[in-house]
């Protein structure tokens, strides 16, 4: 009987040595792993945080331009209105980083994004007081300044919000075809749509991290009508499968062959004569009831297009937050 005791005590002993082995940090970590989010997770919750964000940010209420032809009474009227907008715009800014800094984003990608946003929406504030409310105070109009300290950093904050984007809706498309239990009850052509749809706008604007503004100005001016007839292709061998996006195709169809229509004419001009003969077309054409209606068409779209994201991502805010 002794014998087992004493067996047993030295069993108990040899096991409490064992225990005590262990660090308290790698007990710890035992304890927590199941607990631990992953680097995929941290990513999808902070972009839905910022998402949301975006969608709610304060918006100031301004004062409409002044319409008419251009003279000296309209260019002071506009300079005005442009004053007196100014100082609401910069208040909504110091909202909005306000609002940011009370997110509390737990991955690195987010970190840097919101350092970022808050840098941009600082500097704006600082340019636009310096050149516009304190120019205007002492000499009784503004002074241009350059915007590329802003887009500077913007670009480097849209670049990574993009990649950020691409890398989050391909980990929703494996949790979708994992059948994930939080997804249960957003329904599966809703998000296939959404998915898709915002894939294919990323895939249409890739971001760029450095500001150009020389190589952006040419890209914009060497876009011709064959690239309009390449987007009207893909926008109409589109398959979605729910009626919200359908209509958002029939749009966006709509709008390319508007521009097909307006615009095939148009070439980019080789001496200033040329510059002048499609500047007075253009002016034509802004004028017609065409164009009017190509904006309403886009403008629809862009309609169509908030809703549909502001509510996905209020579901993936209860789903996952």
């Amino acid at each position: 009987m002794k014998k087992i005791l004493l067996i047993v005590f030295f069993n108990l002993g040899i096991a409490a040595l064992s225990i005590q082995s262990f660090s308290h940090e790698k007990i710890s970590d035992w304890i927590q792993k199941p607990f631990q989010i992953s680097a995929e997770e941290k990513r999808l919750k902070d972009w839905i945080l910022y998402e949301k964000f975006i969608l709610n940010m304060e918006i100031p209420k301004l004062e409409p331009f002044p319409q008419g032809n251009i003279s000296k009474n309209y260019l002071d009227q506009m300079l005005l209105t442009i004053v007196k907008n100014t100082p609401k715009v910069i208040e909504s800014n110091n909202n909005n980083i306000k609002i940011l800094n009370s997110i509390n984003f737990i991955s690195p990608e987010f970190k840097e994004i919101k350092a970022l946003e808050i840098e941009a929406l600082s500097i704006q504030n600082q340019l636009m007081q310096v050149n516009i409310v304190d120019y205007y105070r002492q000499h009784k109009t503004t002074q241009s300044y350059l915007q590329e300290p802003v887009l500077k950093v913007s670009a480097k904050l849209q670049y990574l919000l993009q990649q950020s984007a691409i890398q989050n809706l391909n980990y929703l498309k494996v949790l979708s075809f994992k059948k994930d239990r939080r997804l249960k009850h957003i329904d599966p052509n809703q998000l296939h749509d959404w998915i898709y749809y915002l894939e294919f706008h990323h895939q249409q604007n890739p971001r760029d991290p450095t500001w150009d503004t020389r190589k952006i100005l040419q890209e914009m001016s060497s876009r011709t009508t064959y690239d309009d007839q390449l987007l009207l292709k893909t926008y109409q061998s589109q398959n979605f499968k729910t009626v919200h996006y359908q209509k958002i195709q029939k749009l966006n169809i709509l709008a390319v062959q508007s521009n097909l229509s307006l615009f095939s004419d148009f070439s980019k001009p080789q001496n200033i004569q040329q510059a002048a003969v499609q500047l007075k077309k253009l002016n034509q054409v802004l004028e017609t009831n065409e164009f009017k209606d190509g904006m309403e068409i886009t403008k629809k779209i862009g309609e169509l297009e908030q809703q549909a994201h502001q509510e996905m991502i209020q579901k993936l805010e209860n789903s996952f937050i």
